[in-house]
């Protein structure tokens, strides 16, 4: 699954993997560690051959659901039916996520995920929210069944892009699943608060 995650990268490590125009809704993006649900997180979509960037609001509450849906399964994307229909393939630049091991005390150890490399991308949908007024874009990430790192830990993961797969998932919304080579460390309970942030998160436990 996916519940936090950060985005600590400057914007010119977006530049250096996509060489197309784009459009940056901040002249500067701040570092952040701990990003939770129904905050903003930014984003990509293409336009008009160009790729513009902006805050979307993670998560919908649709009017049917007590809980916000944070997430979405790629296998039930890939229908095109229900609830996911009208929704749009979009991205979003990560520089990894976390996930929570359930331990015998009933505590909880947080695990840091991420790939050898500086940024990388996770799929996600969006769409516009007419619920809240003015409206404003809503965005869920994608997941697949886990993979051989993440399974000891949960049974799903999100679904990532490679650079060279961003364009073909934008205009076609067809991403095969992968199972990138991440590597996971346990870090210290700092980042179990959503409300704290920083480069604290990411020390070791």
């Amino acid at each position: 699954m996916c519940g936090r995650f950060a985005q600590t990268y400057s914007k010119d490590l977006i530049v250096a993997q996509l060489p197309e125009t784009m459009v940056f809704q901040e002249p500067q993006h701040e570092p952040r560690w701990n990003i939770g649900p129904g905050t903003q997180v930014q984003a990509g979509i293409r336009h008009d051959n160009t790729w513009r960037w902006g805050r979307m609001f993670w998560g919908i509450r649709p009017d049917w659901m007590k809980k916000t849906l944070l997430n979405a399964t790629y296998e039930k994307w890939k229908n095109r039916r229900g609830y996911w229909v009208n929704w749009k393939p979009c991205v979003i630049p990560v520089c990894g996520f976390y996930e929570w091991e359930r331990k015998e005390d009933g505590s909880k150890q947080p695990w840091l995920f991420r790939p050898h490399t500086p940024i990388f991308f996770l799929a996600g949908l969006w769409c516009w929210d007419e619920s809240i007024q003015p409206r404003h874009a809503a965005v869920v990430l994608l997941t697949q069944p886990a993979g051989p790192i993440m399974a000891p830990i949960h049974h799903r993961q999100p679904l990532t892009l490679s650079a060279d797969q961003l364009n073909d998932w934008i205009l076609s919304g067809s991403a095969p699943p992968k199972n990138p080579e991440f590597f996971a460390r346990r870090v210290n309970t700092w980042v179990n608060r959503i409300g704290q942030d920083g480069p604290d998160c990411w020390l070791p436990a």
